[in-house]
């Protein structure tokens, strides 16, 4: 499959970026760029990712701009979470 979605969220000066980017493959290579925020969730990720794309080199990226407070965390991980379904399934 080849392919490529991004979903933004923009709000009080602040982005969250997610980005997939796939090209067709014999087998599953995905490679993720996350920030040190969901390093704790990169086998969750991977995994999500992984029961949708069977067969792809796949390049996963989350951004952030101006996110630094940990009060963003709740938002940017739901967030987070709704985009990689939307990248998915639309």
């Amino acid at each position: 499959m080849t392919g490529f979605g991004r979903a933004v969220l923009e709000t009080d000066g602040k982005i969250v970026t997610v980005e997939i980017r796939t090209l067709n493959s014999k087998q599953l290579d995905l490679n993720t760029r996350i920030p040190l925020l969901f390093k704790n969730y990169e086998n969750e990720i991977r995994s999500i990712l992984s029961k949708e794309l069977e067969r792809a080199k796949a390049d996963f990226t989350i951004t952030f701009l101006g996110c630094e407070k940990t009060g963003w965390l709740k938002l940017t991980r739901l967030f987070a979470s709704f985009a990689i379904i939307l990248l998915l399934y639309v």
